[in-house]
C-alpha cells in the first residue's frame, strides 16, 4: 500500500487555501516593513513565508499531474 505523506496528503483546496493565507501573509508584512526601522527581522520571516508559498505552489502543481 502507498500512502502519501505530509503537504501531498491534503487535498487540492486545502492547499489552495493554504496558500491564499500565506500569500496574505506575505502582503501584511510587506506593508508592515515601511513601519519598521529595523526591518532585517521581518524580512527573515518574510523569506520564510516565500520560501513556504513557492513549496505550496510546487505541491498544487505537483497533485495535478
Amino acid at each position: 500500500m502507498n500512502k502519501k505523506r505530509g503537504i501531498l496528503n491534503m487535498n487540492n483546496e486545502s492547499l489552495l487555501k493554504l496558500l491564499a493565507e500565506y500569500k496574505e501573509t506575505k502582503k501584511c508584512l510587506e506593508t508592515g516593513l515601511n513601519w519598521l526601522e529595523e526591518k532585517d527581522y521581518a524580512k527573515g520571516k518574510l523569506d520564510i513565508v516565500n520560501v513556504i508559498i513557492r513549496d505550496l505552489e510546487a505541491a498544487i502543481g505537483a497533485e495535478r499531474i
